[in-house]
């Protein structure tokens, strides 16, 4: 497949994931000490950026007219979206059960699992993300470490749709830091390259 290299305004650009502060701190720094930055991942059709976030946003913290921007055909079948899972080894079943039967599921297409158990199901993906997110929070403040993992092992969440993502993007919204996982099947440049600090 095909991509473009271009330095875009970061400004024309449309997130569709939050982000996580201390992750847009450390690339802050990063780019004010090497003044260099690894190409933000974007689709070309809808500007909706597909990896790249925290780059992002600290590109508009810095104050950077143009950040170096991959543009990719969004569309294409090789570009694939899939999820993360959630580790939840270290935390007790009845918790995870306790926390998800809070949430009175009732039905929908896009659902939560644990193995074969479905804990939770909702028509609307962004809401179930973030509410899945609320639990995730919670969980950490009592003390556990809960990491998104690539295996589908833990709590498996379902995959957004392609049509999801941009339409979220479209509307300045945002899913739940790290929601996606997107798998190129094609080599993409991920060096750094110098920027006009």
């Amino acid at each position: 497949m095909n991509f473009t290299l271009k330095w875009l305004s970061p400004l024309v650009l449309k997130p569709h994931e939050d982000i996580i502060d201390r992750i847009v701190r450390a690339n802050i720094s990063k780019v004010n000490q090497y003044c260099k930055m690894s190409p933000i991942i974007v689709d070309s059709n809808s500007l909706t950026i597909l990896d790249g976030h925290h780059r992002h946003y600290a590109s508009l913290i810095i104050g950077l007219s143009k950040i170096p921007v991959i543009l990719v055909d969004y569309n294409s079948n090789d570009v694939v979206v899939d999820s993360w899972s959630l580790d939840l080894r270290e935390v007790k079943t009845e918790i995870i059960m306790e926390l998800f039967r809070h949430l009175n599921s009732k039905g929908g297409k896009y659902c939560i699992k644990i193995g074969s158990v479905e804990l939770y199901c909702d028509d609307d993906i962004f809401t179930l993300y973030w509410r899945v997110e609320n639990i995730r929070q919670k969980i950490m403040s009592m003390g556990y470490n809960v990491v998104k993992i690539a295996d589908k092992k833990g709590l498996v969440l379902p995959p957004i749709q392609k049509q999801d993502i941009t339409l979220v993007s479209s509307k300045g919204l945002r899913f739940p830091p790290k929601s996606t996982r997107h798998i190129y099947k094609f080599f993409i440049p991920r060096d750094e390259l110098s920027l006009k600090c």
